[in-house]
């Protein structure tokens, strides 16, 4: 964000809409963060910039961010240490089998310095556990534990119901509507990379 932009809360305004958009009117007021009071002088003292990409993506990541808080505070009143541990069980659960470390980063997108702390705490609370395998290059495999099902099974049941709550403002429509958009964002950001 250019210096001087500060996000503000501002009730969207049909004129700022895309024209498609301009004929939905919200049941209530809906807010969005903004980067300036005025998109005009924000893209005049921002030479390249526009407001409302800018505005779209502060958005995406604060409601991220919204939901990551949620996801932590009730895993975490599930017993497990945060919402990445949640998912490292989640894939060890669905795979029925030990993998490597590097397996479950790759498809976390995360490093490998990362994983180690992850899969150490997750140790630490008895919910997998770690062995070298036999052979060549003796790697590293981690396996959920009895335990770490029950408290991932448990986690499961306790979030499903939690989620329709957070996406209740949604009908069937927005839902779709979100996913094909965020679908078309996740493809463009992975096709774009190297850029």
């Amino acid at each position: 964000m250019p210096r001087g932009a500060h996000p503000v809360k501002t009730p969207i305004s049909p004129a700022r809409r895309p024209p498609e958009a301009a004929v939905v009117q919200p049941a209530t007021a809906v807010n969005w963060l903004r980067v300036s009071p005025s998109p005009a002088i924000f893209e005049r003292d921002s030479p390249g910039a526009e407001a409302l990409a800018t505005e779209c993506a502060i958005n995406v990541l604060h409601v991220r961010d919204l939901l990551w808080t949620r996801l932590d505070r009730l895993l975490r009143r599930q017993g497990i240490p945060s919402p990445s541990g949640f998912v490292i069980l989640s894939i060890l659960e669905g795979d029925n089998t030990p993998l490597p470390p590097h397996v479950i980063a790759e498809r976390m997108f995360l490093t490998a310095g990362t994983m180690t702390g992850l899969i150490a705490t997750l140790a630490k609370h008895g919910y997998v556990t770690t062995a070298t395998a036999s052979g060549r290059g003796r790697n590293v495999l981690i396996s959920i534990t009895d335990d770490g099902r029950s408290v991932h099974r448990r986690a499961v049941s306790a979030l499903d119901p939690e989620v329709v709550k957070w996406l209740a403002c949604f009908d069937t429509a927005d839902k779709l509507a979100l996913l094909h958009l965020l679908g078309r964002l996740g493809t463009h950001l992975k096709a774009t990379s190297g850029a």
